[in-house]
């Protein structure tokens, strides 16, 4: 039964947030469908309402222009989207002191300098060519572009007096 399948996801949702440390009333759960119209490979997501057929026609023909109103609705989803709301964390910045960027220098490979990301300390400065390398990617310096690290750990790269972040 749809109430049942719904009450499960939203008990699920539930759970977790408050996993998370997420009061009660500090959760926001929205049910959704995905829905299109009979025989199409591709879906809309769209609010859980009383009026599913004439929500999903309004919000088709938003998207693509038109709407088929004499054409089945399928459902083919049911999910809930559980939201926590929380306080905007504040960042300050840490203290910058120029560096080369040799607290992070592991090697080198020719004319390539390798470097380990998390040992890059704000302020630190080097040029290119160069690979830095971080838990989740790499990021590759080319020669004559020149990198830094800012007080939020920010890798800012330049080329050519443009800053790339």
């Amino acid at each position: 039964e749809p109430q049942a399948l719904l009450d499960d996801l939203l008990a699920q949702a539930r759970d977790d947030l408050a996993r998370e440390g997420i009061a009660e009333s500090e959760m926001v759960l929205t049910p959704l469908i995905d829905a299109r119209y009979r025989g199409q490979a591709y879906e809309l997501t769209i609010p859980l309402t009383d009026a599913i057929t004439a929500a999903f026609h309004a919000a088709h023909e938003r998207t693509y222009g038109h709407a088929l109103v004499g054409r089945e609705v399928e459902l083919v989803n049911l999910r809930v989207q559980a939201t926590g709301v929380v306080e905007k964390p504040t960042f300050s910045a840490e203290r910058v002191e120029d560096s080369d960027g040799s607290s992070g220098l592991i090697g080198r490979k020719g004319e390539l300098a390798l470097y380990e990301r998390e040992r890059l300390t704000p302020g630190a400065q080097f040029e290119g060519a160069a690979l830095i390398f971080q838990l989740d990617s790499t990021v590759y310096i080319p020669e004559g572009w020149s990198a830094a690290v800012d007080g939020y750990r920010n890798l800012v790269l330049t080329a050519e007096g443009k800053e790339i972040f």
